[in-house]
């Protein structure tokens, strides 16, 4: 078991994680101080060796004996500045999983912990922080789990990321791509005998649904939800589109996380349905909340906000979402229940 050997060409990173190796060898093998330090000392080479020679002299000047202490605390002023420290403490409280797996997002997040020791002390915060930047779907569910620890919460995170990765693998229809319909093929005849005949369903759903064909030009679903934010742009999707008219879904700022995967999602419902041909563009992943337009045959990203069209904002009951007619700046709203589209 021997140290690596440390040259002083390698980055700040690399520094820190020589320094973090070694410490974890002396820990394992029980060593004392005296042979940690002449370990260490041993292992550095080139310009680092030099710069320990001059070290060293300078310490014994200052303190009574040379330690294994006082040589991490002048190798990390040396090697690991505190610019680079304070630039991985921001890393840290900005870190969310994105496009990493959950096992890649907990190795970084781990990996960073070294440098909050104000977090990697405290059991609660270390776990809160984890699961609040894993992504909007896994983040529901495993907060639901309620881990008690932070490794509690890894595990949770990763058995129910390999769960809806084989769930979706066995799900998916042939010929689509990226992810599972949200809706079956056979809630567009119902939705669409529904909307164009009115005689198939009196009830109060059925009527607002015809008006729909008579009053709508433009569409806009607002949500302060965020757990229902995906449902809503596939709601608007469905009812805009088979009444063959544009709409404009706006998600508010307070919904977080939203990115080319919603975009993924409605297109994929829309197209397993058979109800349009729809191109999708290319969408940044790292720019959250996406303002759609679906204007035909086309999907895209458009500036545009809920404020600047008016609208006021509104807090949504479960499972319900507001449909706002937008017509020469003068709104109607009606209330749209998922529970017709099944």
């Amino acid at each position: 078991m021997s140290p690596q050997i440390f040259n002083s060409d390698e980055s700040s990173e690399d520094a820190d994680s020589w320094l973090q190796h070694i410490t974890g060898l002396f820990d394992h093998g029980q060593y004392d101080d005296v042979l940690r330090l002449s370990l260490a000392t041993f292992q550095l080479r080139k310009s680092a060796e030099r710069w320990w020679h001059g070290a060293s002299r300078t310490l014994e000047e200052t303190v009574v004996e040379t330690t294994w202490d006082s040589f991490c605390v002048a190798f990390r002023q040396e090697y690991v500045p505190e610019s680079y420290v304070n630039a991985r403490e921001r890393e840290f409280h900005h870190l969310e999983q994105g496009t990493m797996s959950v096992r890649e997002y907990a190795r970084r997040f781990s990996s960073l912990l070294a440098y909050v020791p104000h977090v990697a002390g405290r059991e609660r915060a270390k776990r809160t922080k984890f699961i609040e930047g894993l992504n909007e779907e896994l983040y529901t569910l495993a907060l639901s789990s309620k881990p008690k620890s932070y490794a509690e919460a890894v595990d949770s995170a990763v058995d129910i990321e390999e769960g809806l990765r084989n769930r979706r693998s066995r799900a998916r229809p042939q010929g689509a791509q990226g992810g599972r319909p949200l809706f079956k093929e056979s809630s567009l005849p119902n939705l669409h005998s529904q909307l164009f005949n009115p005689r198939s369903n009196s009830n109060s759903s059925s009527s607002w649904l015809s008006s729909l064909a008579v009053r709508g030009s433009d569409l806009v679903a607002i949500s302060l939800r965020r757990s229902l934010a995906l449902v809503l742009l596939v709601l608007a999707a469905l009812v805009a589109v088979v009444l063959g008219q544009s709409f404009v879904v706006s998600v508010e700022a307070s919904i977080r996380r939203l990115s080319a995967l919603v975009c993924k999602a409605l297109v994929i419902s829309v197209v397993s349905m058979g109800i349009s041909r729809v191109c999708v563009h290319q969408l940044d992943r790292s720019k959250p909340q996406p303002h759609l337009r679906v204007e035909e045959d086309r999907l895209g990203v458009v500036p545009l906000s809920s404020r600047s069209l008016g609208l006021e904002r509104r807090s949504l009951v479960r499972f319900s979402c507001l449909v706002r007619r937008v017509s020469d700046s003068r709104f109607s709203s009606i209330s749209l229940d998922p529970n017709m589209l099944k």
